[in-house]
């Protein structure tokens, strides 16, 4: 796994103060530094790629360890999101309205 030599200096400065929990904002890169800086931290990635590839969450249905946030993965999210009872079922065709 990469870590940018910029960003982790930082992430484990952060990981030794008395914190609750790591804000990762900025992409890959940063969730990276974060994630190499500590194991029992929880860590919020904000904007990430997709996490399963990227190695950081196991699962989007069962991610363990101590990274969530948000990804910009929109069809795998989407698919997710809606799930199972959703499929097969038509959208009214009233503008504005859907039957779920």
């Amino acid at each position: 796994m990469a870590i940018t030599i910029g960003y982790l200096p930082q992430a484990i400065e952060f990981a030794r103060l008395p914190v609750t929990v790591l804000v990762a904002v900025g992409g890959d890169m940063t969730a990276r530094a974060a994630l190499a800086a500590t194991s029992t931290i929880p860590i919020v990635a904000v904007f990430i790629g997709d996490p399963v590839s990227n190695g950081f969450i196991a699962s989007l249905s069962r991610p363990g360890g101590n990274v969530a946030g948000v990804s910009n993965l929109n069809a795998v999210i989407e698919t997710k999101r809606l799930g199972p009872d959703h499929k097969g079922r038509k959208a009214s065709r009233s503008p504005g309205r859907s039957a779920y």
